[in-house]
């Protein structure tokens, strides 16, 4: 029995629930790499100009702000030595 009520073994549900972890995970690497720069993005309010994309910059832009105090969260928690979960 799934404890999850999202859960399913349907192999439709199975293929959904490996596509959402691969991107997930796609997307904390990207942040694993890239954190500093989206720090200074919303340190600033301005979106780095190497962001080319007209519809994401556009999207971004509608949105981000300066904002220090979300800032120094992100460095504290994106700066630990290590991203694995502890154990």
């Amino acid at each position: 029995m799934c404890p999850a009520p999202t859960c399913s073994t349907s192999p439709r549900g199975r293929r959904l629930h490996v596509i959402f972890a691969s991107g997930f995970l796609r997307a904390l690497r990207f942040l694993e790499k890239h954190w500093q720069r989206l720090c200074r993005d919303i340190r600033s309010g301005a979106l780095d100009v190497e962001i080319t994309d007209r519809s994401v910059r556009a999207a971004v832009e509608r949105v981000l702000r300066a904002d220090p105090v979300l800032t120094d969260a992100v460095q504290v928690e994106c700066a630990k030595p290590s991203w694995e979960p502890p154990r």
